[in-house]
């Protein structure tokens, strides 16, 4: 036992990008919010905070993703114990490019001292460990940061079939999205073709909507808040406690050894 907590739990830290909204709105935000949703046997979630510039443009996402904002806090994250660390945020995780997205991995990784996901890399890491081949994308995002975000992922190797963008403004707007009522418009009206609707932003709760969701969108749902956690848990071999979770039940079957 160390600090009263058992050496047997594998914990997991996660830098949240604050930019000022109340964190109460995000089940991403806090490790209560987080463990009430996704909590399970052997796993720990801790939280620590980036700070940056609100709003979605294309400015201010890039400083939020600068590597000084992320790496103290990650830092900070392993002191108190975290194996592994993930930067929970969208955006500022893709809006420099696939190249960009993975310099900045690794640039964590070596500045941090272990392993390290992004929202954006889990996003892609999940769906190929899926076997998605095509994708639709129901994106928050407004439509110049929703055509980097569709390069991104096809840069990885993906087929981005069809993207919707909801154009929130920012964080805040993302969290008080209808999501439910947005994927069902998104499925109507949108031709739907790939193998999985992918929702980016870890703004958007989606944890305990999944069942519902798939089941309204007819087929598997892969949101960012699912692949930040269970990537990371990946990253030190502890996903089989998850997979019996409503939220995970999709990645019962498959490996998890490291992707991208």
């Amino acid at each position: 036992m160390r600090d009263g907590i058992h050496t047997d739990f594998a914990h997991i830290g996660f830098v949240w990008p604050d930019t000022g909204d109340a964190l109460e709105l995000f089940e991403m935000a806090s490790s209560t919010s987080l463990s009430k949703v996704a909590g399970c046997p052997g796993l720990m979630y801790s939280m620590d905070y980036s700070h940056g510039p609100e709003g979605h443009s294309i400015e201010a996402l890039k400083a939020v993703g600068e590597l000084g904002r992320i790496v103290d806090a990650g830092r900070r994250l392993t002191v108190a114990g975290a194996q592994a660390i993930v930067w929970a945020c969208t955006s500022g995780s893709f809006i420099g490019g696939l190249e960009w997205s993975v310099e900045q991995r690794n640039e964590l990784c070596d500045r941090i001292g272990v392993p390290v996901t992004s929202g954006t890399l889990a996003l892609i890491s999940s769906s190929l460990r899926l076997g998605f081949e095509s994708v639709d994308v129901l994106s928050s995002y407004p439509d110049d940061v929703s055509d980097i975000l569709r390069n991104c992922i096809e840069d990885a190797g993906l087929t981005v079939t069809r993207m919707r963008a909801l154009h929130s403004h920012g964080a805040t707007d993302s969290a008080e999205l209808p999501l439910l009522e947005e994927c069902l418009r998104f499925s109507v009206d949108g031709n739907l073709g790939g193998d999985a609707v992918l929702i980016p932003d870890t703004a958007i709760n989606s944890l305990e909507l999944i069942p519902e969701l798939e089941l309204a969108m007819g087929r598997p749902v892969l949101t960012v808040n699912q692949a930040c956690v269970f990537e990371g848990a990946a990253l030190i071999g502890r996903t089989a406690a998850l997979t019996e979770l409503p939220a995970f039940h999709q990645f019962g079957n498959c490996s998890d050894r490291r992707i991208l």
